[in-house]
């Protein structure tokens, strides 16, 4: 069924779509210029970031810094002693969304889930690589 648009929806609407799909570009585009490792992830965490509100756009932006911090600590501690990466990796999301729902941070699993991909095909957490995922989550 579709939906009639009046002026207020369309141009309520038209906004978000350009906002995400700029934004993601954008972002794309800026860890390029960075050289960054896997400048397009920026761009999804850009198209995952566009929320309703400023407010809702600011407390996503904390939130998410916190649970990069987790996902970093996670990642530290599973990654070495759990042989095979998909089981580590199988772990690390047990660990990683437990803790998110629990502190309310459902918003941030998806962005923490690729970075924890990253990590994984790095091999070592070192400061190089965190400062990387850091960089693309900005």
């Amino acid at each position: 069924m579709w939906m009639r648009l009046n002026y207020w929806s369309f141009k309520i609407f038209s906004s978000r779509v350009l906002k995400m799909a700029v934004g993601s570009c954008l972002a794309i585009w800026l860890a390029e210029q960075f050289d960054l490792e896997f400048a397009t992830s920026a761009g999804i965490i850009a198209l995952l970031t566009v929320v309703s509100t400023k407010w809702a756009t600011v407390r996503l932006s904390v939130v998410r810094f916190l649970s990069f911090a987790l996902t970093i600590a996670l990642a530290y501690v599973l990654f070495p002693i759990i042989p095979g990466d998909w089981i580590a990796y199988g772990f690390f999301l047990l660990f990683l969304i437990g803790i998110s729902y629990f502190l309310r941070w459902n918003d941030t699993v998806s962005v923490n889930a690729v970075i924890g991909t990253h990590l994984l095909a790095a091999k070592t957490i070192g400061l190089e690589v965190v400062l990387n995922e850091l960089f693309l989550l900005v």
